[in-house]
């Protein structure tokens, strides 16, 4: 002890090592801390907006807003409260999807769709009208939106551009014997798409997943720019999902499995998932799915890039809905809420508003959107 004391290179060295050690063990805490960590035990309301037209208006979380839709008219929230835009349609039957600034609103069953540049100034609605009865819809980041549509003895599948004077850039025209189509996905630039197509072959449920590339590397394998297909029996997905612009994932009743889709498609990754798929979300994090298990509902989520299983939780509630925002799960009920950070620690579990339709993150950690009763609030947990 005398030795150190008397070696003043010797206690420096000390006292430094002693610092680094600290210094670990604080980056650890706050490292532990941004990951998952800390558990809130209540929130407050800092925004409040009346829910108009109650019975007929749907909501989607759109980017960094909060978009509510009906038949009459569209608006947009930021993580404020505040109203974005608002604009007035015209739809029988909306269904909405989103990607990056864009904002599309279709008409099922009719023939027109409407889309909104949130960046715009204002950001006004472009309609657009089709040949045909429009069964499903995907948008790209790049405002070019895959309208799949009903014809009498099959479908057409059309790419536009509704900022270039609707110009069609690509089409697919399937008849009855090529199945029946359940599902459409676009890529985030718009150049890549895949399709979901069934039918019965042989006493046997025949799907078929094709993928189409409309890039000058599609040009190389003729017209019909397909690039790959895969078979599959008595499975159904239905759910198709770019997670980025080269990785797709396809959900069926009991399985997953991811694909690379950079120029051609290759499997990346394929599970068996033990229990009934009830709902699913995906991001470019992971996938997140409600699981029934002999009549017990779990909260599981697995890696897009491995597919490695991140957790599996019992739910623990009457699940009424579900989303997944940064690999962050958000279950809840009718006044109940629980939401898992992506390793899969309980962030918050405890009771919310009453009467909740919708609970889903804004693009501000702590903050959500939160539709219950009559109200549009936005919340801060603590």
């Amino acid at each position: 002890m005398d030795e150190i004391k008397g070696n003043p290179i010797r206690r420096i060295i000390m006292i430094i090592t002693a610092l680094a050690a600290i210094l670990v063990l604080l980056i650890a805490v706050v490292n532990n801390f941004m990951t998952g960590s800390r558990r809130y035990t209540g929130f407050s309301v800092t925004a409040r907006n009346e829910k108009k037209n109650n019975a007929n208006v749907k909501f989607i979380k759109d980017g960094k807003y909060l978009a509510a839709y009906g038949s009459e008219g569209i608006t947009a929230y930021d993580a404020a409260g505040n109203t974005v835009w608002s604009a007035g349609v015209s739809l029988e039957d909306p269904r909405a999807v989103c990607a990056g600034d864009f904002f599309v609103v279709a008409d099922i069953g009719g023939r027109s769709f409407y889309i909104v540049d949130q960046n715009g100034d204002p950001a006004t609605p472009v309609e657009v009208s089709t040949t045909a009865d429009i069964l499903e819809i995907s948008v790209s980041k790049n405002g070019r939106v895959a309208v799949l549509m009903q014809e009498n003895d099959g479908h057409r599948i059309q790419i536009i551009d509704p900022y270039a004077k609707n110009q069609v850039m690509a089409e697919i025209v399937t008849t009855k014997e090529d199945g029946f189509a359940l599902g459409i996905a676009l890529s985030d630039d718009g150049s890549k798409l895949v399709t979901d197509y069934f039918k019965n072959k042989n006493s046997a449920l025949i799907t078929n997943l094709t993928f189409y590339n409309f890039s000058s590397t599609g040009e190389n394998v003729g017209a019909d720019r397909i690039v790959g297909a895969f078979n599959y029996k008595d499975e159904l997905f239905g759910e198709l999902t770019f997670t980025d612009n080269n990785t797709v994932v396809c959900v069926g009743d009991s399985s997953v499995r991811t694909f690379a889709f950079n120029h051609e498609p290759s499997l990346k990754w394929q599970k068996k998932i033990n229990g009934k798929i009830e709902r699913t979300k995906a991001d470019s994090k992971s996938i997140g799915f409600l699981i029934s298990i002999n009549s017990e509902l779990h909260a599981a989520a697995f890696s897009i890039d491995k597919g490695d299983m991140l957790y599996d939780e019992k739910a623990g509630i009457d699940v009424l809905g579900m989303e997944l925002c940064n690999g962050e799960m958000t279950i809840y009920s009718g006044n109940r809420c629980r939401i898992f950070y992506p390793n899969g620690k309980i962030k918050y579990d405890g009771e919310g508003e009453e009467n909740m339709v919708l609970v889903t993150r804004t693009h501000i950690n702590d903050k959500y959107f939160v539709i219950s009763g009559n109200h549009i609030d936005v919340i801060k947990f603590n």
